[in-house]
């Protein structure tokens, strides 16, 4: 009995490792980890020739391939729908949109649902601004952003006031054409400036081609401009002043990931 005892006691440490060495493989094969990130979007804007863009946002969603659920559509968390005027959102100011766990993955769409009740001030003068889309889908903007495990992202959508606002035809009817970008300011450039005399509004496209990329104003009183969201490249910059009668180029302006491109003193008087 005293032999057997002994015997048996040499087993019980192998006895013990075998059952926890067989549970680990089976635990790998019934769970699969998903790894998740965490995602601060923004909204901002650029000054514009007008008093007030007011925009009444009811939602805003993501497509990613992180997530099979609904069709991989994740809806922001955190968000107030109601009635913004974006052009609060400029020089530094930004509207918090969500900021939020997001899974790992490639983020393809963003869709932006926008209500009836826009409007748009003009020098004192408000006026009606007509939604010109009305399907229940929104507006959808095609994206390629990469989220990768484990990293914050912060990344900042545009809504570009100035091209936003379109007339319509002889009615003097002004119909809301949301135009917009998604950036995050450690992938793309930024142009500034500074326009004398600040005596008048000066619009300024960043031009890649024939197509705007982006705009913004050098408002009156206030001569600085700053475009962010624009992808390294070469580019044409034009100033448009005078009710568009008037108009400065400058050629092959660089743009470099991560960095602004400083124009100087850009004066009107010359």
């Amino acid at each position: 009995m005293a032999q057997f005892n002994k015997l048996l006691k040499s087993f019980r440490i192998p006895l013990l490792i075998i059952p926890v060495m067989l549970s680990v493989p089976a635990c790998n094969d019934s769970e699969e980890i998903v790894q998740s990130s965490r995602l601060v979007l923004s909204l901002v804007d650029s000054p514009a020739d007008y008093e007030a863009v007011n925009i009444d946002i009811r939602e805003i969603s993501l497509k990613t391939t992180g997530m099979k659920e609904n069709n991989g559509w994740i809806k922001l968390e955190g968000f107030e729908p109601g009635v913004y005027n974006i052009l609060e959102f400029t020089g530094g100011h930004e509207l918090k949109l969500a900021d939020m766990e997001f899974p790992a993955g490639k983020i393809t769409q963003l869709q932006l649902k926008i209500g009836s009740d826009n409007s748009l001030i003009i020098r004192d003068y408000t006026s009606n601004l007509l939604n010109s889309n009305n399907s229940s889908s929104g507006i959808l903007l095609n994206v390629d952003i990469d989220i990768q495990p484990g990293v914050n992202h912060y990344y900042k959508l545009d809504f570009d006031a100035s091209r936003s606002v379109v007339a319509l035809g002889k009615t003097g009817q002004m119909i809301l054409k949301p135009v917009l970008r998604l950036f995050s300011d450690d992938e793309t450039g930024s142009v500034t400036g500074k326009v004398l005399p600040a005596s008048e509004n000066v619009l300024i496209n960043v031009i890649e081609g024939s197509k705007i990329v982006a705009s913004s104003y050098a408002t009156k009183n206030v001569s600085a401009f700053l475009i962010p969201g624009i992808d390294e490249g070469i580019y044409r910059i034009s100033l448009v002043m005078n009710n568009d009668s008037e108009q400065i180029f400058f050629e092959n302006i660089e743009v470099v990931n991560g960095k602004v491109k400083d124009l100087g003193i850009i004066s009107l008087e010359d």
